[in-house]
Protein backbone atom coordinates (compact mmCIF):
# COMPACT_ATOMS: atom_id res chain seq x y z
CA UNK A 1 0.00 0.00 0.00
CA UNK A 2 1.27 2.97 -0.98
CA UNK A 3 0.57 6.75 0.70
CA UNK A 4 -2.15 8.67 -1.45
CA UNK A 5 -3.97 11.62 -0.45
CA UNK A 6 -7.67 12.26 -0.91
CA UNK A 7 -11.18 10.66 0.12
CA UNK A 8 -11.41 7.07 1.12
CA UNK A 9 -15.19 6.69 1.34
CA UNK A 10 -18.16 9.50 1.48
CA UNK A 11 -21.04 9.14 3.27
CA UNK A 12 -23.99 11.12 4.53
CA UNK A 13 -23.14 12.13 7.70
CA UNK A 14 -19.18 11.73 7.31
CA UNK A 15 -15.98 11.46 5.20
CA UNK A 16 -13.55 9.06 5.57
CA UNK A 17 -10.43 10.81 4.53
CA UNK A 18 -6.45 10.80 4.81
CA UNK A 19 -5.18 13.81 7.08
CA UNK A 20 -3.86 17.03 5.71
CA UNK A 21 -2.03 19.79 7.12
CA UNK A 22 -5.11 21.96 7.41
CA UNK A 23 -6.75 19.86 9.99
CA UNK A 24 -4.39 21.01 12.39
CA UNK A 25 -6.91 23.57 14.59
CA UNK A 26 -9.84 21.05 14.34
CA UNK A 27 -8.12 18.02 15.52
CA UNK A 28 -6.78 20.20 18.63
CA UNK A 29 -10.12 21.60 19.24
CA UNK A 30 -11.80 18.12 19.44
CA UNK A 31 -9.12 16.03 20.94
CA UNK A 32 -8.68 18.74 23.63
CA UNK A 33 -11.00 16.87 25.51
CA UNK A 34 -10.42 14.71 29.49
CA UNK A 35 -13.42 12.53 28.45
CA UNK A 36 -11.13 11.90 25.38
CA UNK A 37 -8.11 11.58 27.43
CA UNK A 38 -9.40 8.93 29.80
CA UNK A 39 -9.97 6.40 27.39
CA UNK A 40 -6.25 6.80 25.95
CA UNK A 41 -2.97 5.64 26.95
CA UNK A 42 -1.33 8.04 28.69
CA UNK A 43 1.04 8.75 25.24
CA UNK A 44 -1.66 11.25 24.16
CA UNK A 45 -0.95 14.39 25.58
CA UNK A 46 -3.42 16.64 27.54
CA UNK A 47 -4.23 19.19 27.65
CA UNK A 48 -3.67 18.94 23.58
CA UNK A 49 -2.48 21.97 21.70
CA UNK A 50 -2.16 22.95 17.55
CA UNK A 51 1.65 22.41 18.49
CA UNK A 52 0.57 18.39 19.43
CA UNK A 53 -1.48 18.47 16.55
CA UNK A 54 1.25 19.45 14.40
CA UNK A 55 3.45 16.95 15.62
CA UNK A 56 0.70 14.03 15.13
CA UNK A 57 0.54 15.33 11.13
CA UNK A 58 3.74 15.48 10.85
CA UNK A 59 4.39 11.78 11.88
CA UNK A 60 1.57 10.87 9.46
CA UNK A 61 2.26 11.99 6.32
CA UNK A 62 6.24 10.58 7.12
CA UNK A 63 4.54 7.18 7.15
CA UNK A 64 4.97 5.73 3.47
CA UNK A 65 1.16 3.80 3.81
CA UNK A 66 -1.75 4.97 4.76
CA UNK A 67 -2.26 4.06 8.53
CA UNK A 68 -4.35 7.09 10.18
CA UNK A 69 -7.70 7.89 8.82
CA UNK A 70 -9.34 11.28 9.45
CA UNK A 71 -13.14 11.29 10.35
CA UNK A 72 -14.43 14.88 8.76
CA UNK A 73 -17.75 16.27 9.67
CA UNK A 74 -19.21 19.20 8.32
CA UNK A 75 -15.61 19.87 6.63
CA UNK A 76 -14.04 19.38 9.92
CA UNK A 77 -11.69 17.10 11.00
CA UNK A 78 -13.33 15.56 14.15
CA UNK A 79 -11.84 11.93 14.62
CA UNK A 80 -9.41 9.45 14.03
CA UNK A 81 -8.94 5.61 13.09
CA UNK A 82 -5.44 5.03 13.31
CA UNK A 83 -3.90 1.03 12.81
CA UNK A 84 -0.25 0.23 14.20
CA UNK A 85 1.23 -2.79 12.58
CA UNK A 86 2.46 -5.64 14.60
CA UNK A 87 5.90 -7.15 13.97
CA UNK A 88 8.05 -10.29 14.20
CA UNK A 89 6.21 -13.54 13.92
CA UNK A 90 2.77 -11.61 14.63
CA UNK A 91 3.56 -9.07 11.64
CA UNK A 92 -0.13 -10.23 9.64
CA UNK A 93 -1.26 -8.56 12.48
CA UNK A 94 -2.80 -4.78 13.40
CA UNK A 95 -3.59 -2.80 16.14
CA UNK A 96 -6.40 -0.22 15.52
CA UNK A 97 -7.54 2.49 18.13
CA UNK A 98 -9.95 5.02 17.48
CA UNK A 99 -11.42 8.59 18.94
CA UNK A 100 -14.46 10.74 17.68
CA UNK A 101 -15.28 14.33 19.17
CA UNK A 102 -17.64 14.35 21.71
CA UNK A 103 -20.30 16.50 20.32
CA UNK A 104 -20.61 13.14 17.66
CA UNK A 105 -20.63 10.42 20.19
CA UNK A 106 -24.01 8.32 20.03
CA UNK A 107 -24.38 8.61 16.03
CA UNK A 108 -23.27 5.58 14.82
CA UNK A 109 -20.39 7.87 12.74
CA UNK A 110 -17.20 6.10 14.41
CA UNK A 111 -18.77 2.39 13.79
CA UNK A 112 -19.64 2.77 10.11
CA UNK A 113 -16.22 4.84 9.62
CA UNK A 114 -14.52 1.65 11.58
CA UNK A 115 -15.83 -0.57 9.27
CA UNK A 116 -14.67 1.03 6.23
CA UNK A 117 -11.27 1.97 7.57
CA UNK A 118 -10.92 -1.79 8.30
CA UNK A 119 -12.17 -2.82 4.83
CA UNK A 120 -10.19 -0.49 3.13
CA UNK A 121 -7.06 -1.68 5.27
CA UNK A 122 -7.28 -5.08 4.68
CA UNK A 123 -7.86 -4.96 1.12
CA UNK A 124 -4.52 -2.49 0.85
CA UNK A 125 -2.11 -4.13 3.14
CA UNK A 126 -0.80 -8.02 3.91
CA UNK A 127 -2.51 -7.83 7.11
CA UNK A 128 -4.92 -10.75 7.69
CA UNK A 129 -6.37 -10.30 11.62
CA UNK A 130 -6.42 -6.52 13.31
CA UNK A 131 -7.00 -6.42 16.88
CA UNK A 132 -8.13 -3.71 19.65
CA UNK A 133 -7.49 -3.82 23.64
CA UNK A 134 -10.05 -1.42 25.38
CA UNK A 135 -10.17 -0.31 29.32
CA UNK A 136 -12.80 -2.85 30.84
CA UNK A 137 -14.60 0.02 32.08
CA UNK A 138 -15.33 1.54 28.17
CA UNK A 139 -18.58 -0.66 27.50
CA UNK A 140 -19.56 2.34 24.64
CA UNK A 141 -16.06 1.60 22.57
CA UNK A 142 -16.88 -2.25 23.02
CA UNK A 143 -20.03 -2.26 21.66
CA UNK A 144 -18.86 -0.12 18.48
CA UNK A 145 -16.45 -2.96 17.94
CA UNK A 146 -19.01 -5.58 18.56
CA UNK A 147 -21.29 -4.16 15.93
CA UNK A 148 -18.00 -3.40 13.41
CA UNK A 149 -17.78 -7.59 14.05
CA UNK A 150 -15.32 -7.77 16.54
CA UNK A 151 -15.26 -10.21 19.13
CA UNK A 152 -14.21 -10.58 23.22
CA UNK A 153 -11.40 -12.96 23.44
CA UNK A 154 -10.13 -12.03 26.70
CA UNK A 155 -8.71 -9.89 29.78
CA UNK A 156 -5.81 -8.67 30.76
CA UNK A 157 -5.85 -8.14 34.66
CA UNK A 158 -3.81 -5.38 35.91
CA UNK A 159 -2.48 -4.26 33.28
CA UNK A 160 -2.67 -1.02 33.36
CA UNK A 161 -2.21 2.37 35.16
CA UNK A 162 -4.86 5.16 34.35
CA UNK A 163 -5.65 7.69 36.57
CA UNK A 164 -4.30 6.85 39.83
CA UNK A 165 -5.44 3.25 39.81
CA UNK A 166 -4.98 -0.22 38.29
CA UNK A 167 -7.11 -1.60 36.03
CA UNK A 168 -8.31 -3.87 33.32
CA UNK A 169 -8.04 -4.59 29.34
CA UNK A 170 -10.10 -5.94 27.32
CA UNK A 171 -8.78 -7.62 24.19
CA UNK A 172 -10.87 -7.79 20.99
CA UNK A 173 -10.16 -9.11 17.60
CA UNK A 174 -11.67 -8.95 13.82
CA UNK A 175 -12.53 -11.90 11.69
CA UNK A 176 -9.45 -13.59 9.91
CA UNK A 177 -9.82 -11.60 6.03
CA UNK A 178 -7.26 -12.00 3.81
CA UNK A 179 -7.40 -12.14 -0.28
CA UNK A 180 -4.01 -14.56 -0.73
CA UNK A 181 -4.30 -15.98 2.66
CA UNK A 182 -2.89 -19.00 0.54
CA UNK A 183 0.06 -17.86 -0.39
CA UNK A 184 1.17 -17.30 3.21
CA UNK A 185 4.16 -19.83 3.94
CA UNK A 186 3.26 -23.18 5.65
CA UNK A 187 -0.69 -22.16 5.64
CA UNK A 188 -3.79 -22.62 3.41
CA UNK A 189 -7.54 -22.31 4.09
CA UNK A 190 -9.06 -24.99 5.52
CA UNK A 191 -12.02 -25.63 3.22
CA UNK A 192 -15.68 -25.38 4.97
CA UNK A 193 -14.27 -23.74 7.84
CA UNK A 194 -12.83 -20.83 6.17
CA UNK A 195 -10.43 -20.26 8.74
CA UNK A 196 -6.58 -20.39 8.31
CA UNK A 197 -4.89 -23.25 8.89
CA UNK A 198 -1.19 -24.43 9.59
CA UNK A 199 -0.12 -28.14 9.40
CA UNK A 200 1.55 -29.08 12.82
CA UNK A 201 4.54 -29.86 10.59
CA UNK A 202 5.26 -26.06 9.64
CA UNK A 203 6.22 -25.10 13.45
CA UNK A 204 7.14 -26.98 16.72
CA UNK A 205 5.02 -24.42 18.22
CA UNK A 206 1.66 -26.44 17.27
CA UNK A 207 2.67 -29.86 18.52
CA UNK A 208 3.18 -29.00 21.82
CA UNK A 209 0.21 -26.78 22.25
CA UNK A 210 -2.01 -27.68 25.27
CA UNK A 211 -5.27 -29.07 24.71
CA UNK A 212 -8.14 -26.64 25.05
CA UNK A 213 -8.91 -27.26 28.60
CA UNK A 214 -5.36 -26.47 29.71
CA UNK A 215 -5.34 -23.25 28.10
CA UNK A 216 -4.92 -20.59 30.08
CA UNK A 217 -8.41 -18.52 30.97
CA UNK A 218 -8.19 -15.28 30.87
CA UNK A 219 -5.26 -13.88 29.34
CA UNK A 220 -2.84 -11.30 31.19
CA UNK A 221 -0.38 -9.02 30.07
CA UNK A 222 -0.60 -5.50 28.07
CA UNK A 223 -0.42 -4.31 24.98
CA UNK A 224 1.03 -1.61 23.62
CA UNK A 225 0.66 0.77 20.58
CA UNK A 226 -2.90 2.77 19.48
CA UNK A 227 -4.68 4.65 21.93
CA UNK A 228 -7.23 2.93 23.50
CA UNK A 229 -10.36 2.92 21.37
CA UNK A 230 -13.27 5.24 22.89
CA UNK A 231 -16.20 7.13 21.54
Amino acid sequence: MVQKTGIIVQKKNYTLRTWQTEDVASLAQYLNNKNIWDNCRDGLPYPYSQEDANVFLSMVQAKENIQDFCIEVNGEAVGSIGFVPATDVERFSTEVGYWIGEPFWNQGIVTDALKEAINYYFEHTDKVRVFAVVFEHNSPSMRVLEKVGFKKTGIFRKACYKNGRICQLSLHRSRTSCPFQDSLPGARVQRGAGRLWRPQKATGLLKHRPSRQARPQPFEGSQGGTPCPVI
